[in-house]
C-alpha cells in the first residue's frame, strides 16, 4: 500500500508539473493520503480532469473476423474482447462505435518515453516515441500486420484504430483521435507522466472564500494548506477550493487526495 502511495503521489508530481503549473506543494500525509497545492487556475476542472485519469494506455490488434453484428451482440472468439470508442472518437465518419480487439497486449504505455501535442493536415494530434524496447517491438508487430488495424486504447477506451499502412520503425508514431487542441495537451502531459496504479475519484469538493479571516483559514483543511505553503504566517483574504481525491489501493485501503488551489 505504502509503494503503491509513492507510485501516485510521483506520478501526480509529473502530472503538475508537465501542466506547467508553478510552485506545487505535495506532501504525503500518513499512509493514506496526498497533500498537494497549487496556485491557480480560478476554474480547477482542468487540474481535477488531470489527476481523476488513470491514463493507462494500450496497443491491441483488431481482431478484423468479427462482424459487426457479432461485435454489436458481443459473441467474439475467448481470445477477443469488445471495447467501445472514447467519446467522440467515433464521430468522425465511417469510424464504428466499438472494435473487437485481441485481449492480449501487444505493446503497452509504460514503454513509451516521450509525447508531445502536434498537428497533422490542420488537425491536432499527438506524437509519441518508445523506448528502445518498445521500438523494436512497435516495428516487428507493424510490419507482422500490414493493412491491419491497430487499436489504441486508453483506460478502457479506443481513442484510434488506423490501417497499419507499413512498418513503422524508429519507434516514432502518431495518435489521432478526434482531438481539440485542449485535448491533445492533455493526452501528451498524462503520457509523459505515466499512469496511475488506480484511478482518483473525487469525494469531497469545497470552497473558501476571501473574506474569511485567519481564524477560519487555520481551521480544518485549511490550517493543513496554509502551514503548508507558509508555516510561520497567516494567509487571510486568500480565496481556497479544496477537492479531496480517493481510490482504493490493496485490501481496499482508501487512498485520498487532498488538492488545495490559490490565488495569486
Amino acid at each position: 500500500q505504502v509503494r503503491l502511495l509513492e507510485q501516485s503521489i510521483e506520478i501526480v508530481d509529473r502530472r503538475v508539473n508537465e501542466s506547467g503549473t508553478k510552485e506545487p506543494i505535495i506532501q504525503r500525509q500518513g499512509t493514506d493520503r496526498i497533500g498537494l497545492q497549487v496556485p491557480g487556475p480560478a476554474d480547477p476542472s482542468q487540474l481535477k480532469a488531470l489527476l481523476g485519469k488513470t491514463a493507462k494506455m494500450t496497443f491491441h490488434l483488431v481482431n478484423e473476423s468479427v462482424s459487426d453484428d457479432a461485435i454489436l451482440r458481443n459473441v467474439v472468439p475467448s481470445d477477443t474482447m469488445v471495447i467501445e470508442s472514447a467519446e467522440d472518437s467515433d464521430k468522425r465518419e465511417g469510424l464504428p462505435s466499438k472494435y473487437a480487439v485481441y485481449s492480449q497486449v501487444a505493446l503497452g504505455g509504460e514503454l513509451l518515453t516521450n509525447a508531445n501535442a502536434s498537428y497533422q493536415n490542420g488537425l491536432p494530434v499527438v506524437e509519441f516515441q518508445f523506448n528502445a524496447l518498445g521500438a523494436q517491438k512497435f516495428g516487428t508487430i507493424t510490419q507482422e500486420n500490414v493493412n491491419k488495424r491497430f487499436a489504441v486504447v486508453l483506460d478502457g477506451k479506443v481513442i484510434t484504430a488506423p490501417v497499419i499502412r507499413s512498418a513503422i520503425l524508429g519507434g516514432r508514431g502518431i495518435i489521432e483521435g478526434n482531438f481539440t487542441v485542449e485535448g491533445a495537451n492533455e493526452l501528451a502531459v498524462l503520457l509523459r507522466a505515466g499512469a496511475l496504479p488506480a484511478p482518483l475519484h473525487v469525494i469531497e469538493e469545497r470552497s473558501v472564500g476571501p473574506s474569511l479571516g485567519q481564524d477560519s483559514i487555520r481551521a480544518g483543511q485549511g490550517d493543513f494548506m496554509a502551514k503548508a505553503k507558509n508555516p510561520n504566517t497567516s494567509v487571510p483574504g486568500i480565496p481556497w477550493y479544496t477537492v479531496m481525491f480517493g481510490h482504493a489501493f490493496i485490501h481496499r485501503a482508501a487512498v485520498a487526495l487532498i488538492t488545495g488551489v490559490w490565488w495569486l
